[in-house]
């Protein structure tokens, strides 16, 4: 009976601190945030994540002020094409490279530049 509550509760440990020893170890490269996309373990990380950097830069990026009304899921679907379509860049740096891709996604018009 002992064995069994010790073994629940590291599960439960466990569980609790993936995302949080993912983000301190894995992350650093757009790599590390391409195979968290792709996981449905990590999804809510990386979302978290590609969302946090949108909303670093929006404002600072041309035309990202009026890019409104994006949902998380479609900006970690913006970086997932990124990605496949730039396998070259993916040994940077992983803030550098969601910036990239939003920047691609949403490149600024004459009068913005």
């Amino acid at each position: 009976m002992k064995t069994g509550k010790t073994i629940a509760i590291l599960a439960a440990v466990t569980s609790a601190i993936t995302p949080t020893a993912y983000a301190e170890n894995r992350v650093g490269t757009a790599f590390d945030i391409y195979t968290a996309c792709s996981t449905k373990e990590f999804d809510g990380f990386c979302q978290g994540f590609v969302s946090g950097v949108f909303s670093s830069y929006t404002g600072v990026l041309c035309g990202l002020l009026t890019k409104g009304g994006l949902e998380p899921g479609q900006l970690k679907l913006i970086f997932q094409d990124w990605a496949r379509r730039h396998p070259a860049k993916l040994h940077g740096n992983a803030g550098t490279a969601v910036t990239d891709s939003i920047k691609e996604a949403f490149p600024c018009t004459e009068t913005e530049k």
